[in-house]
C-alpha cells in the first residue's frame, strides 16, 4: 500500500518601500490613522480603505507603515508574479500614486474620524466653501534594486517555484 503525503504551505516575501513626503508634519496622522481602521474590521471607513488596496494586486497585501526619516511602508507577496507586478507598478510610479492616494485617504479619514457632533457641521461647511485638502505629496518612493533581486531569489529556492528571474 503507497501512502501520498502532499503538504501546502504559503510562501510569501515582505517588501518594504520607503516614501518620503514633501510636508514631514503629516507623518504621525498618517501612521495613526492607518494603526486605527486597519486594526478595527467593522470601522466605518474599512470598506473604502480596502478597496484602495485591492489596487496592489493579487497576491499582494499592505502588512505595515511605520515611521523612520520617511515612511516605510511593508507589503507582503505571496508569489513571484506579485512581486513582478509590484516592482513593474514601481517602475511606472503606478506605486507612488498609489501610497499617494492612500495617504490622502488616511489624512482625509484623520479629519471625518476627529470631528464630531457640531464641528462636524461646521467642518463640512468650511470644507464645502473653501474646498481645501490636506494632501501628502510623495517626493520620493525608493525600493533599492537588491531588495527586488531578494525577493525573487528567495521565490527561486523554493522547492516547486519555477524560477522566473
Amino acid at each position: 500500500m503507497l501512502h501520498l503525503t502532499v503538504l501546502f504551505c504559503t510562501v510569501s516575501v515582505v517588501v518594504r518601500v520607503d516614501a518620503a513626503l514633501i510636508d514631514e508634519s503629516v507623518y504621525h496622522t498618517i501612521i495613526s490613522t492607518w494603526r486605527e481602521i486597519s486594526s478595527d474590521a467593522e470601522h466605518r471607513l474599512r470598506d473604502k480603505f480596502d478597496e484602495i488596496l485591492r489596487r496592489l494586486g493579487r497576491d499582494t497585501n499592505l502588512l505595515y507603515m511605520e515611521r523612520s526619516d520617511s515612511i516605510a511602508v511593508y507589503i507582503s507577496c505571496m508569489s513571484p508574479l506579485a512581486v513582478m507586478g509590484l516592482h513593474y507598478q514601481y517602475q511606472t510610479e503606478q506605486l507612488r500614486d498609489f501610497i499617494q492616494s492612500l495617504f490622502d485617504f488616511l489624512l482625509q479619514a484623520n479629519q471625518e474620524i476627529h470631528v464630531s457632533g457640531l464641528r462636524r457641521i461646521f467642518q463640512s461647511l468650511r470644507t464645502l466653501f473653501s474646498r481645501t485638502k490636506q494632501t501628502a505629496y510623495v517626493h520620493t518612493l525608493s525600493w533599492p534594486p537588491n531588495d527586488y533581486d531578494s525577493c525573487l531569489d528567495f521565490f527561486s529556492s523554493v522547492p516547486g517555484l519555477h524560477n522566473l528571474k
